[in-house]
C-alpha cells in the first residue's frame, strides 16, 4: 500500500500535465518512457540474463512467443 500513494501522486501529476501542457507532457511522457525501458532492460541484462527469453515466453501474441520460443532455444 505504501507503494501506491507515490505512484498515484505521480499518475496525477502527469495526467495534470497532459491536461494543461499537453505539448510538455508528450515530451515528458517520450523520455520517461525510454528511461524506464533502458533503464528496467539494463538492470535484467546486468543482473539477470537468462531471464529474457523466460520472460519473451509469456508475451500475448501467438506469432511473439514463437518468435521468443525460437530465439530462447538457439
Amino acid at each position: 500500500m505504501e507503494q501506491l500513494i507515490p505512484w498515484l501522486i505521480f499518475c496525477m501529476a502527469v495526467l495534470l500535465l497532459c491536461l494543461f501542457r499537453p505539448g510538455a507532457a508528450r515530451i515528458f511522457v517520450g523520455v520517461f518512457f525510454i528511461i524506464m525501458a533502458v533503464g528496467v532492460n539494463t538492470v535484467l541484462s546486468v543482473t539477470a540474463p537468462e531471464q529474457h527469453p523466460k520472460n519473451m515466453l509469456h508475451v500475448l501474441r501467438p506469432s511473439q512467443r514463437r518468435t521468443a520460443a525460437k530465439g530462447a532455444l538457439t
